[in-house]
This record gives C-alpha cells, sequence and structure tokens, in this order.
C-alpha cells in the first residue's frame, strides 16, 4: 500500500488517513500474547496492512476508527469521533 496515495485531511496539522474497517490479530507464537496483526479498511481498494505488538498495544485500533500517518511519518489510532471532529478532508 502506498501510504502517499491515502485520502488526506486537515485539522492543525495534514494528515493521511483511513477508516478502519476490519482489524485481525495473529495467532502468536507459543508463551507470547500477541504477534501482531492486519488492519484492513473500508474503502478496499487500499488492501491492508500489517502491524506489529506494540502498534497493537499502544493504540489498541478499533474497527470505525481511523488509522492516521502523520506528516512526520509516525503512526497512530484515532476514534472515529475524536478523527471526525477535529479534522477535514481536503
Amino acid at each position: 500500500m502506498n501510504e502517499q496515495m491515502m485520502p488526506r485531511y486537515t485539522a492543525h496539522a495534514e494528515v493521511s488517513a483511513l477508516k478502519i474497517g476490519q482489524v485481525i490479530v495473529h495467532d502468536p507464537p507459543p508463551g507470547m500474547p500477541v504477534a501482531g496483526g492486519f488492519l484492513f479498511f473500508d474503502d478496499s481498494s487500499f488492501g491492508h496492512i500489517e502491524v506489529d505488538v506494540d502498534f497493537l498495544k499502544k493504540h489498541n485500533p478499533q474497527p470505525g476508527g481511523y488509522y492516521v500517518v502523520l506528516a512526520n511519518g509516525a503512526r497512530t489510532f484515532m476514534p472515529a469521533a475524536a478523527f471526525e471532529e477535529a479534522y477535514t478532508k481536503i
């Protein structure tokens, strides 16, 4: 997936974002609580991305929320209400 082609939004800063349709967590190896997972998007033309266990633990992405890539390349998750209140599509 090319993150540069994701829809762009602006509030106090411009970001790229996609609404999450489904989160699938990998089956962990023995002794590990979580191995990572996949984020599938409402806009299926973007396919899916793989995220590591650290992203899952830190952000706890949920369907309906947004996978967000900040201008500095950092990746995060925002709940739908917070994202839609703060950002306007450009």
